[in-house]
């Protein structure tokens, strides 16, 4: 009993000392050298001049976002554009971009090759880009160049001016490239009459789309001459790369949603349909003949009269 009495007050004077020692700054007092060192260490690790500017991270990480650059919304200019590679017009029925540039190619007219003489891709800025509405369903825009001459393949000869002309037509559901067309072409000092186009490509392509929606086709193809005029020297063949085209109510320079060039249906995919129903066909016919054959339904009868089944030749 005298030795837990001996026990219990040398642990009340040991708590008395230490409680002293709490009230007294001086027993948790760190040498200043110390914290010198650790300063200096801090700042070669992370080059601050100061610990506590050191910025601690909460658990989701948003201070480590707010060091990342801000994506900035994209704005879209309504100015009109002459190109090389984008064309506005001010009525806001045509929108196009094509890239690097519209390419011409030119044919010798008495010639039926495919391949052209020479081509000249329009990589200047139209002269003027002009489109109006000729009736309530057809839209006609004029893209000019003029006075830039432009250099080609043909020698010593150069593009000096013309004028591309195209014609969509709108119908309840879509629009559509209804005429396209080169006027008012020099070559060389020599005037080429007009030059009519096929509207469909090389690749079996025709410019179309669903209304507020805008035609898209990376290799489109070439819209080769309809028809030589009498007394060129060179028919006028066109060429649209990297293609994107939106005609009748294109609001803020905008291109809508993307119409793929294409065929919807493939030969490989309709002839595949065309055996899959001709198979389905058969098991179908197979199916119903064997639901349509009758079990007998009449059996002897051990102690009564055997059936008797006529046979007759």
């Amino acid at each position: 009993m005298r030795g837990l009495l001996a026990l219990g007050s040398v642990l009340l004077v040991l708590a008395a000392s230490a409680a002293s020692a709490l009230g007294d700054s001086s027993f948790f007092e760190v040498d200043e050298e110390f914290h010198r060192r650790n300063r200096e260490l801090l700042q070669e690790d992370g080059d601050y001049e100061n610990p506590d500017d050191v910025e601690v991270s909460d658990d989701n990480g948003e201070d480590e976002d707010e060091g990342r650059p801000q994506e900035e919304p994209v704005y879209y200019s309504t100015e009109p554009s002459n190109g090389p590679t984008l064309f506005y017009d001010d009525t806001k029925n045509f929108l196009m971009e094509v890239k690097p540039g519209i390419v011409v190619n030119f044919y010798e007219a008495e010639s039926n090759s495919s391949k052209p003489t020479a081509k000249v891709v329009l990589d200047q800025r139209a002269t003027s880009v002009k489109g109006s509405m000729t009736s309530d369903r057809a839209f006609t825009i004029n893209l000019e160049w003029k006075g830039t001459p432009m250099d080609s393949k043909f020698g010593n000869l150069r593009l000096e001016s013309i004028m591309i002309k195209m014609t969509f037509l709108r119908t309840a559901k879509e629009w559509r490239l209804e005429n396209l067309e080169a006027s008012k072409t020099v070559v060389g000092g020599a005037n080429l009459l007009d030059s009519q186009t096929q509207v469909k490509s090389s690749h079996g392509y025709k410019v179309t789309a669903p209304l507020g929606l805008t035609f898209c086709c990376a290799d489109p193809g070439l819209f080769r001459p309809a028809s030589a005029a009498s007394g060129n020297r060179y028919k006028v063949g066109l060429s649209f790369p990297g293609l994107r085209l939106m005609a009748f109510d294109v609001p803020n320079t905008k291109f809508g949603p993307e119409w793929y060039c294409g065929e919807m249906m493939s030969i490989g995919l309709l002839v595949g349909i065309l055996i899959t129903l001709f198979f389905a066909t058969i098991c179908i016919y197979g199916f119903s003949m064997l639901a349509s054959i009758n079990t007998m339904d009449r059996f002897d009868d051990p102690k009564g009269k055997p059936i008797h089944v006529p046979l007759t030749e």
